[in-house]
């Protein structure tokens, strides 16, 4: 048997290495022509999130002024001013418009607090009279000034009461008024009521007390 000459063997390769990238090109382009194949039976997600942080705020909405006028001078008989009563001697008249129906507080913030009163002078340090029957007293009623909001203040058992529910001596001393001042914007209202006495000798003059309010976070 004639050996096969190297150049035929070379022709052999040549051959079969054009035969392959030919078949290659065409497999190529029939791929191509398909398209890449669909993946289905997949899903993936994504989120949104944020944290709201608490804001304990509280604002003073209305104020209690009691006007002028003139005190009795009989000691049995003494001047006294009460929020939401019709007062005597030329003091405003709290049973009507917007003077003195009590000093109004709101929780603004996002958090329930609780909350205390501070008076820059107690009851001695405000009057200069020396009748010693003159005071300065006042309770908290829940709700606000106009009565048609209520609810906004619970004790530690979560009843709705206040901490100070009776006439109390004013203090330079915190008194806790409400353990629990909620914040929803249906109960967020508290309203402080005054009681004042008139020394039956008070000079003449401007008379203006200053009552610091603290709260803090109900954890």
């Amino acid at each position: 048997m004639d050996e096969i000459s190297n150049k035929t063997l070379m022709a052999f390769l040549i051959a079969a290495i054009v035969i392959s990238i030919g078949g290659t090109i065409i497999s190529l382009e029939r791929i191509s022509r398909l398209g890449a194949p669909e993946v289905a039976g997949y899903a993936t997600t994504g989120t949104a999130n944020l944290t709201v942080l608490g804001t304990a705020a509280v604002v003073v909405n209305k104020n209690v002024d009691f006007g002028s006028g003139s005190p009795s001078s009989d000691v049995t008989n003494q001047t006294t001013l009460t929020t939401e009563t019709a007062n005597t001697g030329g003091f405003n008249d709290c049973t009507t418009g917007d003077n003195c129906l009590g000093l109004e507080l709101e929780n603004t913030g996002n958090v329930d607090v609780n909350i205390t009163i501070t008076a820059a002078s107690d009851s001695n340090g405000f009057w200069s009279g020396t009748d010693t029957q003159g005071s300065f007293q006042f309770f908290v009623a829940d709700g606000n000034r106009s009565k048609d909001e209520t609810g906004s203040c619970h004790n530690a058992s979560g009843a709705i009461v206040t901490e100070v529910s009776d006439w109390t001596a004013i203090s330079t001393s915190p008194i806790l008024m409400c353990y629990n001042f909620t914040y929803p914007s249906a109960t967020d209202t508290l309203t402080v009521e005054f009681n004042l006495t008139i020394p039956t000798d008070e000079p003449v003059g401007y008379k203006e007390n200053t009552f610091t309010f603290g709260f803090t976070q109900i954890s």
